[in-house]
């Protein structure tokens, strides 16, 4: 038997002890009350409430067995998404930040390293899936960056670290280097406009010239065989967001766009339509009626999420409401 599984029992087992040693403490303190009070309604008032508790801890215990699932759970994963920042300097039209209610911040480097030592025993030490760096918010923000994807290639060398990013921070050659240099195995970059005029109506900031100076510097080191970039360019017309009129380019832009990623820069393309998961609550709210845990069962089994204080564990797309079920 392995160490995890010698853990895992005792785990269990200390469990079930805690939940048998409050049950005794709240036996003895309906037998004092018994013998004390002799306020009839203030001691049902005081009945009621113990004897809420004892059901709230019943059914606490039962999450108890659940460890076995768990394990199997882990041993599944194909996506581990660690929100490094939701932090965002854009304003994007199909972006629903503004309703985001929790903290806006960075994930310190030291949380990071808790979070791969909590995670790495119950992941295989083969672990080839996809690792994000990346949520609500825009990597590149994160100054720390480069040293994260650094931590994470120490702990799961064979995973495929990945960021999704605007690219329009403007960042020195030498900082795209080193996260490529320190492992990071792809790029992908959103860019909704061919010029600085349409992109700004969909991004809400006028940054197209910097994004394409990234794409110059990413082309300049794209020689690293583990490293590719991807780019969803300029959604096509024939699937709308919501609004016709926020599709403000041409056929024919398109068309020459998509020629200057793949056949100049040479990195891959995906003509996209305009999208943001974040918000759509109604698949939130039917994972809910399944499982406590968003990501414990259903299509989001295999990912496991993070944000960046560690406060809770949640779907992807799940922006507003979060389940505590995470933290130190």
């Amino acid at each position: 038997m392995t160490l995890k599984h010698y853990i895992k029992r005792w785990l269990i087992r200390l469990g079930q002890i805690i939940f048998e040693k409050q049950l005794d403490e709240l036996s003895s303190r309906i037998e004092s009350l018994v013998e004390q009070n002799r306020n009839l309604n203030q001691f049902e008032k005081q009945l009621a409430d113990i004897s809420n508790k004892v059901e709230l801890l019943t059914e606490q215990s039962k999450h108890l067995s659940k460890f076995d699932e768990f394990d199997e759970f882990m041993n599944e994963l194909t996506h581990i998404r660690i929100e490094s920042t939701n932090l965002c300097n854009y304003h994007c039209q199909m972006c629903p930040r503004d309703k985001m209610v929790r903290k806006r911040g960075t994930m310190p480097l030291e949380d990071l390293s808790w979070v791969l030592q909590n995670i790495s025993p119950y992941v295989s030490d083969d672990y080839s899936g996809e690792i994000h760096l990346h949520d609500f918010g825009e990597p590149l923000l994160d100054t720390k960056l480069p040293n994260k994807i650094l931590l994470v290639k120490q702990v799961f060398q064979k995973s495929r670290i990945l960021i999704y990013t605007t690219l329009g921070e403007k960042l020195p050659t030498e900082h795209f280097e080193e996260m490529v240099q320190n492992g990071l195995s792809g790029i992908f970059v959103s860019i909704y406009g061919t010029n600085s005029s349409s992109y700004k109506i969909i991004h809400g900031v006028d940054r197209f010239e910097t994004v394409m100076k990234n794409l110059e510097i990413l082309r300049s080191i794209r020689k690293n065989e583990h490293f590719s970039v991807y780019v969803n360019g300029p959604f096509s017309p024939h699937v709308n967001y919501s609004n016709s009129n926020l599709i403000v380019t041409s056929s024919d832009e398109r068309s020459r766009f998509r020629d200057l990623i793949l056949n100049t820069y040479g990195f891959f393309y995906a003509d996209s339509t305009l999208h943001n998961y974040g918000g759509k609550m109604e698949m939130a709210t039917l994972m809910r009626s399944v499982t406590p845990c968003s990501v414990y069962n259903g299509s989001f089994r295999n990912q496991l999420n993070i944000n960046w204080d560690l406060e809770s564990i949640y779907i992807k797309i799940d922006l507003l409401y979060t389940s505590p079920q995470a933290g130190r």
